[in-house]
Parts: C-alpha cells; sequence; structure tokens
C-alpha cells in the first residue's frame, strides 16, 4: 500500500499473510504459532491454503508443518 508493507490482512475469523521471502512465511508462522499458544487459539490446517508468486524460472517449495 503505497510505501507500507502490510504482511497480514484480517477479517471476521479469516487472516492472510503475505511475505516476500519463504524465510519470512516461516517467521510469521512462528509468530502465529506462539499468538495462538499464549490465547489458546486453534488454526485449522484443512481450511488452510498457500500460494506462491515467483518471478524465476525455478521455484523453491518450503515444508510449513500441520498445527
Amino acid at each position: 500500500m503505497g510505501s507500507w508493507f502490510v504482511g497480514v490482512l484480517a477479517y471476521a475469523d479469516d487472516i492472510v499473510l503475505m511475505a516476500p521471502t519463504a524465510t519470512a512465511v516461516r517467521r510469521m508462522l512462528a509468530v502465529c504459532e506462539e499468538f495462538a499458544v499464549k490465547l489458546d487459539v486453534r488454526f485449522n490446517a484443512s481450511k488452510s491454503k498457500s500460494m506462491f508468486f515467483v518471478r524465476e524460472s525455478h521455484i523453491n517449495h518450503i515444508n510449513i508443518p500441520d498445527w
């Protein structure tokens, strides 16, 4: 949004995490996990999706742990 980086969008009980790198995604998921533990929140992995956009001709896959 302009010169601001917005890494999280939220509406009701839905959240979207956006990150420029796989490392940033892992960090954001770690923050979400920490939040969930502290506040007894559960994320539904069966309703979770991921989408990656790359400019290169190859794609590096990352493993996202089951919650």
